[in-house]
């Protein structure tokens, strides 16, 4: 070999070494330069050069940056500086003033990532993430919480936008305390949020679905300001007893109240329902309001009873009440209603048969006709005095003095169901009484109440007194399959109703409040009777004529096979 071609072949070697050497070292290379330009950037795993896809791998990358602290399983830049991080953690300090803790993005030309976990702490605010990607535009992640001294929300499928203006979530769970009590309702509750959108600059908040508890809210809308919450709800579902015995609905739900009540203040909660508006007292418990009486039927949970559907256009006059529990109880009802009487479910009651809905032996629902000329139908011509005297002094004193609603006996229902949590008494008049015989179920519940309310005001501005009286005593339940003053006369002393002496009119009025379970009459019931009539007596509540003098006509019989007479 010449020396000319070994000298070639001596620099074709040294090169060959040469880029050999080079090529070994390109990774120690540009972890040599990321340290060098990036500051706070540590390329701690391999590093992979594709000189075909003119990208750079980088693993294992510590960042440790002011307001960021991360290790990144995978990095790859590409020639136009686009990074796309997989996996890893990342740690993120915001403040007020820097809103990001800087990001160092101004070096490169995009970030994206995915299968990130990443936490964010800003003040005593701290998010949680799982499953996190970013993309040009926004921030999303599988599971995340957020959290605040007072409250943790726990999230599932959200997004962020990156220019912070907007925020998305599948659902949202938070713990809440209910700021103030609400029977068979937990104080602690956790309320939950599907379909959720929240306007950041504006603090709007936005869900398909919220519940906490009993209570379901449709398509709402939330607005903070710096001193109320704004609620606003296509619809609010409750499933509790008290409300109905079936799921109710409320549409159209607005609701006003300060946000001192979180933190344990005082203020007024301003409630809407369709077009009635009402204001609550948390602190005293006071609930009060003033509509007219048709746009009442707005708040009256949803189905409306049959007989009550399409009542509200056909009343005039308002009504406005004030009830609360502390410091004392009170009770205020005052009202004008009147009614288009030519309008059901008021028209047909008067003058004719009519059919409606009674309870049989075994609790099921039948139809039973009534009225004049149908068996068993007694006039209120044909009564003698002691009769309707003797009802109405039992159940309802002041009949021939109000308008249908009782605020004495209302009054004295809402003490006895405060004292003792439940619905115990109802306070109802007679034509409540009625009222619910004729049109409602016997479900003990706020809903059946209010409606009792309503068709009793129709009742009242269309119906004399007499007449509501014979309606009442010839459809109000006696006993078991036993309804109407004439077959319970003769059920339990085998005589017509004029024939009844006053003891008996009274004993037949005591039996109403447990028609089923009373006994039949017997001598210390008719005595107790004419012990009651005695009090009223001497109290001037009745005339002592009607005071029976002899008691043995009856005596001890056995009445338990008595039957119905036709």
């Amino acid at each position: 070999m010449t020396r000319g071609k070994k000298w070639a072949l001596g620099v074709v070697l040294v090169l060959t070494i040469a880029v050999a050497v080079t090529w070994a070292k390109i990774p120690d290379i540009v972890r040599w330069f990321v340290k060098d330009n990036y500051a706070g950037i540590n390329p701690q795993g391999d590093i992979h050069v594709d000189w075909t896809a003119q990208t750079v791998t980088l693993h294992e990358v510590g960042v440790e940056r002011p307001g960021i602290s991360a290790t990144l399983s995978k990095v790859v830049v590409d020639r136009d500086k686009n990074v796309t991080i997989t996996g890893g953690t990342l740690g993120m300090t915001l403040n007020e003033e820097s809103g990001g803790g800087g990001t160092g993005e101004s070096a490169v030309a995009s970030i994206t990532a995915s299968d990130l976990e990443v936490t964010i702490t800003r003040g005593d605010i701290k998010a949680v993430l799982s499953k996190t990607r970013i993309n040009a535009t926004e921030v999303c992640f599988r599971k995340g919480s957020v959290s605040h001294p007072r409250v943790t929300a726990d999230i599932e499928d959200g997004c962020v936008q990156r220019d912070k203006t907007k925020a998305t979530a599948v659902s949202v769970v938070v713990p809440v305390k209910v700021p103030f009590d609400i029977p068979r309702v937990k104080t602690s509750q956790l309320v939950k949020l599907t379909g959720v959108e929240v306007e950041i600059e504006d603090k709007l908040l936005r869900f398909n679905q919220a519940t906490l508890g009993p209570f379901t809210a449709e398509a709402s809308t939330i607005k903070v300001s710096d001193e109320s919450v704004f609620v606003d709800t296509q619809a609010i579902r409750v499933d509790h007893p008290w409300v109905s015995p079936y799921p109710a609905k409320f549409n159209a739900v607005g609701l006003t109240f300060p946000r001192e009540l979180f933190k344990g203040g005082e203020g007024i909660v301003l409630v809407r329902v369709g077009r009635v508006g009402v204001r609550i007292d948390p602190r005293n418990h006071a609930i009060e309001g003033d509509e007219s009486c048709g746009e009442w039927f707005d708040a009256i949970p949803q189905p409306l009873p049959e007989a009550m559907q399409g009542m509200a256009e056909h009343f005039t006059g308002g009504l406005r009440f004030d009830v609360r529990a502390k410091p004392t109880p009170h009770l205020e009802i005052k009202h004008d209603c009147k009614f288009k009487c030519s309008e059901s479910p008021i028209k047909g009651l008067v003058g004719k048969r009519f059919t409606y809905l009674i309870y049989d032996k075994d609790n099921k629902l039948v139809e039973r006709t009534t009225g004049p000329g149908a068996p068993g139908w007694v006039p209120f011509y044909s009564l003698p005095e002691q009769i309707p005297e003797a009802f109405r002094l039992m159940e309802d004193p002041g009949f021939h003095n109000h308008k249908g609603l009782s605020v004495m006996a209302l009054f004295n229902s809402f003490k006895a169901n405060l004292e003792k949590g439940s619905f115990v008494k109802g306070g109802s008049t007679i034509t409540m009484q009625l009222a619910k015989n004729l049109w409602l179920r016997r479900h003990k519940t706020i809903g059946r109440k209010v409606n009792e309310a309503l068709l009793t005001l129709a009742l009242e501005s269309c119906l004399s007194k007499a007449q509501i009286m014979e309606l009442y005593l010839n459809v109000i339940e006696f006993g078991p399959n036993l309804y109407g003053i004439g077959p319970a006369s003769k059920h339990y002393f085998k005589k017509y109703p004029s024939e009844l002496t006053p003891d008996e009119a009274f004993y037949l009025a005591s039996i109403l409040p447990r028609p089923r379970t009373s006994l039949p009459p017997h001598a210390g019931g008719l005595d107790r009777a004419k012990r009651l009539m005695t009090r009223l007596a001497n109290s001037g509540f009745i005339s002592d004529a009607l005071i029976p003098i002899d008691d043995d006509e009856l005596g001890d019989d056995d009445t338990s096979d008595w039957k119905v007479l036709d």
